[in-house]
């Protein structure tokens, strides 16, 4: 099954995203900055309707997904994601 998106892409920019974040939990820790990084994946949005109204794509998708299903907007809002260190207290 062809994707009609270009995963290749997507996925090439959340690993060089982790890493970058990595690398400046390495350097800035010593500072006492941390570093975080979200990258959620497929989301189910508005703008990606077209894609997930193909009942096949779908379920293709969400069959090689660890939760199977997709994420939601609310997944992977800012308030589910507590920031570490004093911001929590």
């Amino acid at each position: 099954m062809a994707l009609p998106l270009d995963v290749g892409k997507i996925d090439s920019h959340n690993a060089a995203l982790d890493k970058v974040t990595k690398s400046q939990a390495v350097e800035f820790g010593k500072h006492n900055i941390q570093a975080n990084c979200l990258c959620p994946g497929f989301v189910k949005t508005p703008l990606t309707e077209t894609i997930w109204s193909d009942k096949t794509m779908q379920d293709w998708v969400e069959s090689r997904l660890p939760a199977g299903r997709l994420a939601t907007p609310k997944d992977v809002a800012c308030d589910n994601w507590p920031l570490p260190g004093s911001a929590t207290a």
